[in-house]
């Protein structure tokens, strides 16, 4: 079984709200924490893909205070001094930028992978190669190492990754040369990535050496590499006056992604290639893609005792439900979510737009059902 290098980190995090899951991902309870497929939450299943791979002690967690407790009691033996605390939400860079910092603090030398947790994965033993395969790569390379998909229809809704030729295949884990990144491209433009061949869905996450994370940050995103450098000055202030200093500078961080402020700009890239069927669960589109279905191309999942589903002439839905009874007739192509506050109803053509209506529940002032 593979093991990670010894000097290699993980970093998860679990501070989103899955507003595109909307109304079973609340923000008080996201989509991390949220059993979607009937056995473990979102966050389980990416612990458990790292069990006998790697010890505890390498495996960090960053999100809010307020999530600490729900994170720690999914998830037994977790080490509690290894989650590390967000002042506030401030976008992945800064999230990214201080798990960073907390790691080289620990070993300057270390290869960190940022993981997110919210990954479809069927094949875990090739998923745990392609890691290691990964780190070894962004340690020999001294660079950044993404992860991409083999693109099978032309997506909108996923940036896509230009690779410049194979760099070496180990154990079935292809690692090309990465020559650019291009956002979410229009229909025409999608289509043509398609036909050229050498373009890849950005999966997510990615593997660097910190060296190599600190170099492209100070390069790159000045502005965010002097603010970090900051807040580990005052990591070494007494606790009672660390914490209200490093929220101060804690929020001067841009709200923005990670990709945009680092990993787009790097000056060295390689991708490794995963499995066919990754996918994001971010969507509900991608929950009834990836679940199993009924004689009728229905998912069907019931999370109370008493729920009962009935069905007429419905076909290739999604529903979810609690303990009411719900009942369709000649409907197809459905986003069935009942909760006890809140039903959700949409196409499954429809499913991105779910962060819309969220967006316009927070503008009417309906916050208590968010």
């Amino acid at each position: 079984m593979e093991k990670a290098p010894e000097n290699f980190y993980i970093v998860i995090p679990v501070g989103g709200t899955g507003t595109r899951l909307w109304p079973r991902s609340r923000q008080a309870v996201p989509k991390q924490f949220i059993n979607f497929f009937g056995k473990r939450t979102v966050i389980q299943e990416a612990i458990l893909r790292l069990n006998d791979f790697i010890p505890r002690e390498r495996i960090f967690v960053i999100a809010h205070d307020r999530y600490k407790q729900i994170f720690l009691g999914q998830v037994p033996g977790f080490l509690p001094q290894n989650y590390i605390s967000e002042p506030e939400k401030r976008g992945t860079s800064a999230a990214f930028a201080l798990s960073a910092m907390r790691i080289r603090s620990q070993n300057p030398q270390g290869i960190i992978h940022w993981l997110v947790c919210d990954d479809y994965i069927q094949d875990i033993p090739r998923f745990r190669r392609m890691m290691k395969v990964a780190a070894e790569v962004a340690d020999r390379e001294k660079a950044m190492v993404v992860y991409g998909v083999r693109s099978t229809y032309p997506a909108t809704g996923l940036g896509y990754i230009q690779t410049n030729g194979l760099l070496e295949k180990e154990e079935e884990i292809s690692i090309f040369k990465v020559k650019g990144f291009v956002e979410k491209p229009d229909e025409a433009t999608a289509k043509k990535f398609l036909a050229a061949g050498n373009y890849y869905w950005h999966g997510s996450g990615f593997t660097a050496p910190l060296v190599t994370v600190f170099d492209e940050m100070k390069r790159k995103w000045p502005v965010g590499f002097g603010l970090v450098e900051k807040i580990d000055q005052l990591s070494k202030l007494p606790a009672d006056l660390e914490e209200g200093k490093i929220a101060q500078i804690y929020h001067q961080f841009e709200d923005s992604p990670i990709e945009y402020s680092i990993l787009e700009k790097a000056d060295r890239t390689f991708m490794a290639m995963m499995e066919d069927s990754w996918r994001d669960i971010g969507s509900w589109q991608v929950i009834y893609d990836v679940s199993p279905k009924d004689q009728d191309g229905n998912v069907v999942m019931k999370y109370g005792q008493k729920g009962e589903f009935i069905g007429l002439e419905a076909k290739n839905n999604l529903i979810e439900f609690n303990d009411q009874l719900v009942a369709v007739a000649g409907v197809e192509g459905l986003i069935i979510i009942a909760m006890d506050d809140a039903i959700l109803i949409c196409k499954k053509d429809k499913a991105q737009d779910v962060k819309k209506l969220v967006e316009l529940l927070k503008t009417q002032g309906k916050t208590s059902y968010l």
